[in-house]
């Protein structure tokens, strides 16, 4: 059993409405999920598939074209299939899945709670599978350190291990778990970057 499905099938994140924490939940999601639509239908960015790394359970993502959804947790994708039954959801190993790529490929919150060992090599997995854009967490705050799988940390994609840049989008992510329309507190330094990927 790998770290995150223990993690998952433990609810250790202490999530009410999904096992992948509060913080996936859809009140502190809900900007999120609007301004992804936004991004989508926006004709000029040509996105026509998402590939959705780290989806879980997939209580919040909007209504994405073409959609694929890829967790570590099989307890995750089993309940991912149940919820979402004319989606597609698989079981995520860089070293035997293998997909043609993405206009947009997906990665919140996963990055955070993985070591340079392991995501690394997941960065260049995604990257792979990527047609041209990219959207991650990253903190404007964050201290890029190594830590164990499935602890925290903040990252901050511009700088080294990551080296992504500054990203052309900063989109306000980490809003706590209140009504935002009448709690619009967040964690103003957390945010889903999103670059473009030469291929």
């Amino acid at each position: 059993m790998n770290i995150f499905e223990e993690i998952y099938q433990k609810n250790s994140w202490n999530g009410t409405e999904t096992r992948s924490g509060p913080g996936s939940g859809k009140v502190p999601t809900q900007w999120i999920s609007n301004m992804l639509t936004m991004l989508c239908n926006n004709t000029e960015m040509e996105i026509n598939s998402v590939l959705d790394v780290g989806c879980g359970e997939a209580i919040w993502q909007p209504k994405f074209p073409e959609y694929v959804g890829l967790d570590v947790s099989s307890t995750a994708i089993h309940r991912a299939r149940e919820l979402h039954p004319g989606k597609t959801f698989e079981i995520l190993s860089i070293e035997t899945t293998q997909l043609e790529p993405f206009d947009l490929v997906l990665c919140r919150d996963v990055f955070q709670h993985l070591s340079f060992e392991t995501g690394l090599p997941l960065m260049d997995w995604v990257k792979e599978h990527t047609a041209r854009w990219l959207l991650v967490s990253t903190f404007t705050d964050g201290e890029n350190v190594d830590i164990p799988d499935g602890f925290y940390y903040r990252p901050d994609m511009r700088f080294d291990p990551w080296n992504l840049g500054a990203p052309l989008l900063w989109i306000a992510d980490g809003f706590n778990n209140e009504e935002v329309e009448l709690s619009p507190s967040r964690d103003t330094n957390k945010f889903l970057g999103l670059w473009e990927i030469q291929r």
